[in-house]
């Protein structure tokens, strides 16, 4: 037990110091999808430890600890096979030996797709790591950790969506996209605000940004969006257009 308070402590500690990168965010905001209850969220969060944090200790112990808890579940796997797979390629992908328990256990007990990946990252493995037990993760107390951010994360993103920089506004567009979840009623303001007053741009990265947008708004699941959306719908073509119909698709169920 003390164990596993050191580890969650050790990680809770690193969220706040950890800096915005390129795609869409933090250590935070990836702990935030990695221990969510939404299948998209988990399968985002492990695609992108894959492409761009395999060396982050920190998420790679997480995805462990969320692939461990997926195949020890009694009622069914509760996310969707691809999902549990990408945890099995996020957590291979790290080639580090830490890991080995658990993917040892993807092999014998995941579906195709996850004995896939995890047979491929035991046979990829290269550096000397004491094997970690994912049951001394604590994900509640870490995913505690990062909620304790959200409402820091929601300022940023406003005044973010304000700046000039365009592709600053689309990598932060991007970002609240994949946090929905977490995104509150300013930040969802700020993005009806762009909508509305920018949706006619000539801007490429302005216009990427609006596009992730209308995806926000889509997942936001508020109805009342459906006439800002349509009016971007009709005055504006290609993919923002796309994207503001398959958002209104979406809050009409």
């Amino acid at each position: 037990m003390k164990r596993q308070f050191r580890v969650a402590a050790t990680i809770i500690g690193l969220l706040g110091a950890t800096p915005a990168f390129a795609f869409f965010g933090t250590v935070s905001d990836h702990i935030l999808l990695l221990t969510s209850s939404d299948s998209f969220d988990v399968k985002s969060g492990a695609e992108s430890v894959f492409d761009r944090y395999g060396g982050n200790r920190t998420l790679i112990d997480v995805a462990a600890a969320r692939l461990h808890t997926e195949l020890l579940s009694q009622q069914g796997e509760r996310l969707e096979e691809d999902t549990v797979a990408w945890l099995a390629k996020a957590v291979g992908g790290s080639g580090s030996r830490r890991y080995a328990a658990v993917l040892s256990d993807a092999q014998k007990h995941g579906r195709s797709r996850t004995q896939y990946w995890a047979e491929l990252g035991i046979r990829r493995m290269w550096k000397s790591d004491e094997v970690i037990r994912p049951e001394e993760i604590d994900l509640a107390a870490i995913r505690a950790g990062a909620l304790e951010r959200v409402a820091a994360t929601n300022i940023e993103l406003q005044e973010r969506l304000r700046v000039s920089n365009s592709k600053l506004v689309r990598q932060t567009a991007e970002r609240a996209f994949f946090l929905a979840a977490y995104v509150d009623e300013y930040t969802l303001n700020e993005a009806r605000r762009l909508l509305r007053e920018d949706h006619l741009t000539k801007d490429i990265g302005r216009v990427q940004a609006l596009g992730w947008l209308c995806r926000l708004l889509g997942r936001a699941g508020d109805s009342s969006d459906i006439e800002l959306l349509t009016l971007v719908a009709k005055e504006v073509r290609g993919n923002l257009r796309r994207h503001a119909r398959e958002a209104i698709s979406k809050l009409r169920g």
